[in-house]
């Protein structure tokens, strides 16, 4: 049976939003070596700037996406963060570093969600950099958007799927 469309009004189930906020965690306190923490809908905080825009989609019994979103202040203190080395002169790696945090991100998620004898595959990173980036999933998808603080910075983590079989 193929996977059923999600229609505009249905949410992504919260197991799913748990799982990609549990993998993100772990990748930031495992690779970044500095934890996330949650902001949650009430929290007042402001919004960060939108200077970064990693991408990984993905497909199996699913298909979506999952995006890292942040500042480029932020996106500078995950690379040295990353690579063990002062914030200076990074600007060169910021690409590959966000590309690599949102495919480790990406792949935990897909690893936790597929069941036995279902393949999950993911493409590889796609990283957009400038000002006032926007985000917009398609229409006929379902959204989760977490946001996190990452030391003084906003990073925003979204999980977009577009279809999925039975949950």
């Amino acid at each position: 049976m193929p996977p059923a469309t999600i229609a505009p009004t249905r949410t992504v189930p919260p197991h799913a939003a748990d799982t990609l906020r549990d993998v993100a965690t772990q990748v930031f306190a495992s690779m970044v070596g500095q934890a996330l923490v949650t902001i949650g809908p009430t929290d007042a905080v402001p919004q960060g700037r939108t200077e970064i825009v990693g991408t990984v989609a993905f497909a199996g019994s699913w298909t979506g996406y999952v995006a890292v979103v942040t500042s480029r202040a932020a996106a500078t203190a995950i690379t040295g963060a990353l690579l063990g080395t002062d914030t200076e002169d990074l600007e060169a790696q910021v690409r590959d570093a966000i590309g690599e945090v949102v495919n480790m991100v990406a792949g935990g998620f897909r690893t936790r969600m597929s069941k036995p004898g279902n393949t999950w595959t993911v493409t590889i990173p796609m990283v957009a950099t400038g000002n006032g980036l926007t985000i917009a999933p398609p229409r006929d998808a379902g959204q989760v958007v977490q946001r996190f603080l990452f030391g003084p910075h906003v990073l925003e983590l979204h999980l977009v799927v577009t279809s999925m079989a039975e949950t």
